[in-house]
């Protein structure tokens, strides 16, 4: 199977989080790919996470909070969660077996927590196809697939055309304490 056949058109609507008060738009991509953090993009490939819904809004982002915060320290964390609508053309769904067997890999779920793996799949998706972005399950619901982000590829897409008006959908506030 051509990896070109597993590229599809993708539409909806999805929810990203900023800090609240923040003096840059939801979209704006100032630190786009700064983290080396991310699961499915390396550093310095300038990219948008999206969640299908608020559950996996706070569930990816406290995956991230004992990263974020200093050791021990309390803090009151307030995101403003914002609800994009996308248009891509080129998306691959990695939650589809069939996908992910066709790219030669063995189940997701076996090897999505390995991030030298998934940077490796990145890697050689971005250089084999002209992915926009990816469909992928939420590390924070590994057994349910219908919990999703969406992950957009800002060198691969117009933003004028992907991104149609954002609008606001609420604030979210956390207590935390970073990790030791």
């Amino acid at each position: 199977m051509a990896l070109d056949s597993l590229l599809h058109p993708w539409r909806g609507v999805a929810l990203r989080h900023i800090p609240s008060g923040s003096s840059t738009g939801i979209l704006d991509d100032t630190y786009a790919g700064y983290s080396k953090l991310n699961r499915w993009n390396e550093a310095g490939t300038p990219t948008f996470y999206f969640a299908c819904d608020i559950a996996v809004v706070l569930a990816e982002y406290g995956r991230h909070i004992d990263e974020e915060l200093p050791g021990g320290e309390p803090e009151r964390l307030s995101r403003a969660v914002w609800k994009v609508p996308i248009a891509l053309d080129r998306l691959i769904d990695l939650r589809d077996p069939a996908a992910v067997n066709a790219i030669g890999l063995p189940p997701l779920n076996d090897w999505i927590g390995d991030r030298d793996r998934t940077h490796a799949t990145v890697r050689f998706l971005r250089h084999h196809v002209d992915v926009q972005g990816l469909l992928v399950p939420s590390m924070g619901f590994l057994d349910d697939h219908r919990k999703w982000n969406v992950v957009v590829y800002l060198d691969r897409i117009d933003p004028r055309v992907a991104f149609s008006t954002p609008e606001f959908v609420r604030h979210m506030v956390l207590e935390a304490i970073g990790g030791d």
